[in-house]
């Protein structure tokens, strides 16, 4: 497992954003300027990167372990994610590419989880940077 960490960022345009290199305390993405707080024990569940045949990573699918843990607005921007509950399952896209290949996408990752609220209103959640495959 490698310590970066990267971030999903979710805007009010409706696109998912994938950030490399960002750090815990916060960072800058796109001229707005995100502070993030820790989540008890860096943890929200169990992800996979979901990534397409030539291993390009396209999205993420995530468990949600603890819904408390999202902020009303975090909802507001995870749309398909309204009503999460315990073991929801969310996924989230960067582009129009939505077909993954199931045998490079589970990971099964965990921890490196912070969420990020930005100045504009966007919110990041972070996540250990992907394996390479």
């Amino acid at each position: 497992m490698n310590n970066s960490l990267v971030a999903i960022i979710l805007s009010n345009d409706g696109k998912n954003r994938f950030v490399r290199n960002v750090k815990e305390d916060g960072f800058r993405f796109e001229g707005e300027d995100f502070q993030c707080r820790e989540i008890a024990s860096n943890w929200i569940g169990f992800y996979d990167w979901l990534r397409t045949d030539a291993s390009e990573i396209i999205g993420l699918r995530l468990t949600i372990d603890d819904p408390d843990i999202f902020t009303p607005m975090t909802y507001q921007l995870l749309k398909n994610a309204s009503h999460a509950n315990a073991g929801s399952v969310i996924y989230l896209f960067f582009g129009q590419e939505l077909k993954f290949c199931a045998s490079l996408s589970d990971d099964s990752d965990f921890g490196g989880n912070f969420i990020c609220e930005g100045s504009r209103g966007s919110v990041g959640i972070t996540f250990n940077e992907p394996s390479t495959r």
